[in-house]
């Protein structure tokens, strides 16, 4: 062990560790919102999720008061097919509680640095560990409170404790700042689309500086694009983008709705071919992701589909439709496109999201699609000279976000790297410093 290490109980430098459990009533008794009741699906390794977070009232919270969860404390799932995912409580959602499947580790400041710990649970040695400590039981996985208590832990003085926990923490804090900018540019897409082919802004922009009259249905619209015209802090499209859309409408029959003058109502199959995806059981491992409706599956040696394209589920999750750009396999259940006509891929992406699939059912035990109703659906097209503009946008905002997916990638192997041979000593930190110094400067 190297110098001034010691081995540890994880009791002896802990002053809590404790689960919580769920309000008499289960889900039906989760309020819409109040105190953060946080549950298994919440705490995913290295990051916590607010998919799902459960809200309880006062009352409730009253009757978990042993399992106040506190800044600082770290989170492990002590149950299921989670097991022994590990996160730091996220100060932004406190106060909140636990339920049974989540419990609190609460280090002695004095002892124990909280982000050293969750690192340390984190680490691949440990991680298998407590994958076999959970697995010892008779029936379902799980950690229990005394296992958690006797687990050994290895602990360097609490500065070199800090000095890691900041090394891998700068990692961790520019992995999470690349998937915020890119959950930002992907928002700046959907608003984008919604702007352009759904309020109609740029049309109704040009009508009302034409005294062109507005239908009646549209009168909201143009009230309010009135008043953010009338805000001189507005940024307004450029002359040569605004010039390629319309300054009227007409009423169309097929949609039952008012469209812009010019705009054309089209098929889907006028526009787009509808491919069956194949089974990839009998391919064999490589570098193309292969799709199904719930997302990346594997990766295979054989390519389906090299370019762009919109996924489409056939059976299962029909509302989750996907946008790819780059070789992929689709599975049997998943439909992909191919076009027929150029810059309709991203605008055909954020037009399918907005529709509501599992009303188009066919199925009867499994939710199904069919190319007949893909193929038969009525949907707005603008000119060419919109679709290449929109094209040209939305690729700006996709090269971001693959230049910061990319970084993302490699900064987690490089965490993935580093965090073993830091928590295990077999790496000094001053040794590690200078690979991450201009870490910032990424």
């Amino acid at each position: 062990m190297n110098k001034g290490w010691r081995e540890v109980k994880l009791i002896d430098v802990t002053s809590k560790i404790g689960s919580g459990s769920t309000p008499r009533g289960g889900k039906e008794a989760y309020k819409t919102e109040g105190i953060s009741l946080i549950r298994s699906q919440n705490v995913l390794d290295f990051e916590f999720s607010t998919d799902g977070l459960a809200f309880i009232d006062e009352d409730q919270a009253e009757k978990l008061k042993n399992v106040i969860i506190e800044e600082g404390d770290i989170l492990i799932n002590i149950t299921g097919d989670s097991v022994a995912r590990v996160c730091s409580a996220p100060k932004e959602y406190l106060p909140a509680r636990v339920n049974q499947h989540v419990a609190i580790l609460r280090p002695n400041k004095e002892e124990l640095d909280s982000s050293f710990l969750k690192y340390f649970l984190l680490s691949p040695y440990q991680k298998a560990h407590l994958l076999t400590l959970a697995s010892s039981g008779a029936t379902r996985n799980a950690l229990t409170k005394s296992m958690l208590e006797n687990l050994e832990v290895k602990l360097p003085p609490l500065h070199e404790q800090k000095a890691i926990a900041h090394i891998l923490g700068t990692l961790d804090d520019k992995i999470e700042l690349n998937r915020q900018m890119n959950k930002s540019l992907e928002e700046m897409a959907q608003a984008l689309f919604q702007s352009w082919f759904v309020d109609f802004d740029p049309v109704i922009d040009n009508a009302l500086k034409q005294r062109n009259e507005i239908p009646k249905a549209l009168a909201y619209k143009a009230e309010k694009r009135k008043a953010v015209l009338a805000n001189s802090e507005y940024p307004s499209l450029p002359e040569e983008i605004q010039a390629l859309f319309p300054s009227s409408f007409v009423y169309n029959e097929t949609l039952a709705k008012w469209i812009p003058e010019g705009w054309e109502v089209k098929k889907l199959e006028e526009n787009v071919e509808v491919k069956y995806g194949k089974d990839h059981k009998k391919l064999s491992e490589g570098q193309f992701p292969v799709y199904g409706s719930g997302g990346i599956m594997r990766y295979v040696d054989q390519t389906l589909c090299e370019a762009e394209s919109v996924l489409i589920p056939r059976k299962g999750t029909l509302n989750n439709i996907m946008y790819v750009r780059e070789p992929f396999w689709s599975v049997d259940t998943m439909f992909f496109t191919k076009f027929k006509i150029e810059n309709y891929v991203k605008f055909l992406f954020y037009t399918l999201r907005r529709l509501n699939f599992t009303e188009m059912n066919v199925g009867s035990a499994v939710p199904s699609m069919t190319t007949k109703v893909l193929n038969s659906m009525n949907l707005l097209t603008p000119s060419n000279e919109i679709l290449i503009q929109f094209e040209k946008e939305l690729e700006q905002f996709y090269l971001k976000i693959e230049s910061n997916s990319k970084e993302t990638e490699n900064l987690t192997q490089l965490r993935d790297i580093l965090l073993p041979q830091l928590i295990s000593g077999k790496l000094s930190v001053p040794e590690v410093m200078l690979e991450i110094n201009n870490i910032s400067e990424i």
